[in-house]
């Protein structure tokens, strides 16, 4: 399972080489675990640790925002898929965002990664959004579907699974929740 990750697509001004991130990482994370990718216009940062590792992150940031001027932004995503990296534009500067925070003013973004959940089943699909209504609660997501417990146990894992998301998380909750709303108000 994918507990504890927060998956986060970064954007750093050209002042900052990839040899003063790492020193400006390693600094930050001195007991933390993380992964760092460079990729040509951004970087993918897995961080380990759950909600403390990105308060951390987000206090850092902030810091050296205001004390060494350095201009760094980044966006909170559920999973990594680098489709999502194009949204750190609507990112202000200096800031992390959730990914369901900017698609609450972008509705587009459900609309162009509806494709995600193509290869998901309908009865996955209403097995999340049963899930997730219900506060995580797999007993009354089974009781509101009229299906045995392990069902929706079992389907939340595979879900969780294949899309390397941990759906304990309220954001990746409220971003998968939206999205499956979206596809399947399409599907009828």
């Amino acid at each position: 399972m994918t507990n504890d990750i927060n998956y986060i697509y970064l954007e750093v001004s050209p002042n900052i080489d990839a040899n003063l991130l790492k020193r400006i990482l390693k600094k930050i994370f001195s007991d933390i675990k993380y992964e760092v990718e460079y990729q040509n216009k951004f970087i993918s940062l897995a961080l380990y640790g759950g909600k403390k590792s990105l308060v951390i992150f987000q206090t850092s940031l902030a810091a050296l925002n205001e004390d060494l001027d350095i201009n760094m932004k980044g966006l909170v995503v559920p999973f990594f898929n680098s489709r999502f990296a194009k949204y750190l534009n609507y990112v202000n500067k200096n800031e992390i965002s959730y990914l369901f925070e900017i698609s609450s003013d972008h509705k587009e973004i459900y609309t162009e990664n509806i494709d995600l959940l193509d290869m998901v089943d309908d009865y996955t699909l209403r097995t999340l959004k049963a899930y997730i209504e219900t506060g995580n609660s797999p007993s009354l997501a089974a009781y509101k579907l009229y299906v045995h417990r392990n069902t929706v146990t079992y389907r939340i894992d595979r879900f969780s699974q294949a899309f390397n998301v941990d759906l304990s998380q309220f954001p990746n909750c409220v971003f998968i929740y939206m999205l499956i709303k979206e596809k399947l108000a399409k599907m009828i």
